[in-house]
């Protein structure tokens, strides 16, 4: 795609050099009649811009190499065409079927309409992004379980021998007073260590941890540095959910691992949870 959109500005700079050229050279020499050749050069020169611009920001919404291409191109077309307006002025017609003014009102134009097709896929995105719902991230902590094993020594019963019991009766007197404090009866059990029992060690259990999840909302370039003009490593489809690695200091350019890949996303065309906020600062 992006090679695609570089051939569009390629040849639009040719038609436009060539433009420029042959309106110089008529100009010079007073010809005064547009023809058929430069209308079709100057539709062609704001037309095929045009399309490597909106063909651009249907994958990414940066303000990349295309837009800045178009805008110079478009800038060009208007110094040529006020140099041409210029030489026009010595012939009899003047500006009267000028080709300068019909090339800085083409160049105008691309300006113009560059920026609005780069603004306009811009805010759209933003509004994608805004209604797209909040991924949340849900961990189960690792349950530990803790088995005391008890060894419980095996009685053996032996039967007593036959023994004759004679059941004897004695009266014992029963007192229905006492003058004993109430609390001396209610005693607290108190625990006595065992000196030979092994104290079991309880395993301290870490705070569950909640990664930074990062979804696509579009299909977004994985760049090999955090910057517009890092080189990219791969594509990553729209709607993936990846994790969070670090992050750059304004928070812009979030560092993520795809499919064995690790690189930079650009922090405005994705969605992030509130935990990536506490990823570590890697230095731009």
């Amino acid at each position: 795609m992006m090679t695609s959109n570089l051939l569009l500005m390629m040849v639009a700079g040719i038609f436009a050099l060539l433009y420029s050229v042959m309106g110089g050279i008529r100009a010079i020499k007073k010809n005064g009649t547009i023809g058929f050749i430069d209308l079709l050069l100057i539709f062609l020169i704001a037309l095929l811009p045009l399309v490597a611009v909106v063909m651009d920001n249907q994958t990414s919404t940066e303000f990349s190499t295309i837009e800045v291409m178009s805008l110079w191109l478009g800038g060009a077309l208007v110094v040529s065409g006020l140099v041409i307006a210029l030489l026009e002025l010595r012939r009899p017609q003047r500006l009267k079927q000028s080709r300068g003014i019909l090339g800085m009102g083409a160049g105008i134009l691309l300006l113009v309409m560059t920026l609005i097709t780069f603004l306009t896929a811009r805010m759209e995105a933003q509004v994608a992004i805004a209604q797209l719902p909040m991924p949340t991230a849900t961990l189960s902590p690792e349950k530990t379980d803790a088995v005391v094993v008890t060894h419980t020594p095996t009685i053996t019963a032996t039967a007593p021998p036959s023994v004759t019991y004679t059941a004897m009766v004695t009266r014992t007197p029963i007192r229905l007073a006492t003058s004993e404090p109430l609390a001396t009866f209610l005693l607290t059990p108190t625990r006595t260590p065992n000196p030979n029992q092994t104290p079991t060690a309880i395993p301290n259990t870490p705070a569950p941890i909640i990664p930074c999840l990062i979804v696509m909302n579009f299909n977004v370039n994985l760049r090999e540095t955090p910057t517009a003009d890092g080189r990219i490593i791969i594509s990553i489809p729209f709607e993936t959910t990846v994790f969070g690695i670090s992050r750059s200091e304004d928070s812009l350019w979030w560092e993520v691992e795809y499919e064995n890949f690790r690189g930079w996303v650009f922090g405005e065309v994705v969605t992030v949870t509130s935990t990536c906020r506490e990823l570590p600062i890697v230095a731009d």
